[in-house]
């Protein structure tokens, strides 16, 4: 793909960082955005604005000027501002790309605007740190054109695995594999946590017992099955709330996959028959 220039709007952040290093190494003009008042890494950028509190601006716009690709890499309430700000005035061979968790409301969102460009929602399906290496990039398209097409084989030259689908499709997998697995772990950490920070009072003597299971037990004791799950909760625990959170409340499907968690767990509780339930999922 030839050089080209592109705006990169968080690019302080994780994702941000992780497109910046790819597409300067790639031989890419980069413009960044944020909020802090300097840039994270300031050797791949040709020019760095400093976003002020209101959202996009006359300072940030002017790096748009040139740029054939611009990328967001922030919340979805950010995206939106930022698509409102920006889209109307696109012109015909530039892309816009967003990096949102859920799909449909940005979808829904950007289909009901009118501009001439192209637009790709992205979800990179791991952390930042991994790399785009064997790892699936979910790719949504709004308005395809040669530019995305490029874009899409840029990723997959950095090794991505794409994955091509509908908003709707999109948001009812990530329901099982992001909403569902979150709420699993973090269910799963708060019971750890209760249980390593236990500690019975016993009224009638006003005495306290310890009643904690030792961390360092667990660890000693770890099964094939558990380690690699407390490794996960490990990662979550380092990642951003507000991400996890706005996973589980902007996919209208997470609460149906949660309250059938929710109920096969009372079920065991209660003495449901395990057998008849490992018969049913086999």
């Amino acid at each position: 793909m030839n050089a080209q220039t592109v705006t990169i709007v968080g690019v302080n952040g994780g994702f941000g960082s992780l497109f910046a290093s790819r597409l300067a190494g790639a031989g890419w003009t980069l413009h960044g955005v944020d909020r802090a008042p300097a840039a994270r890494h300031p050797e791949y950028l040709a020019s760095y604005h400093h976003l002020r509190p209101e959202g996009p601006n006359d300072i940030a716009a002017a790096a748009f000027a040139d740029s054939r690709v611009w990328l967001l890499c922030t919340p979805e309430r950010g995206t939106f501002s930022w698509t409102e700000r920006l889209l109307p005035g696109m012109a015909e061979g530039r892309l816009c790309l967003d990096i949102l968790s859920v799909k449909e409301p940005i979808v829904e969102h950007v289909g009901r605007m009118g501009f001439a460009g192209e637009y790709l929602s992205l979800h990179p399906m791991f952390a930042p740190g991994v790399g785009f290496a064997d790892q699936a990039v979910a790719v949504v398209p709004v308005r395809e054109g040669p530019v995305a097409a490029e874009f899409c084989g840029l990723l997959a030259d950095w090794g991505a695995r794409l994955v091509r689908l509908d908003a709707e499709n999109h948001d009812r997998a990530t329901a099982i594999l992001q909403a569902g697995v979150h709420a699993a772990l973090l269910a799963l950490a708060r019971a750890t946590h209760a249980a390593t920070h236990a500690a019975t009072r016993d009224t009638t003597h006003d005495t306290t017992h310890d009643t904690t299971v030792n961390r360092d037990l667990l660890r000693e004791l770890g099964t094939p099955v558990s380690r690699p799950v407390f490794e996960a909760i490990d990662r979550i625990l380092r990642g951003q709330p507000e991400t996890y959170q706005a996973i589980q409340d902007r996919n209208r499907y997470a609460e149906g996959v949660r309250r059938t968690m929710v109920q096969t767990i009372e079920e065991l509780v209660q003495g449901q028959n395990a057998d008849r339930l490992f018969r049913q999922l086999r």
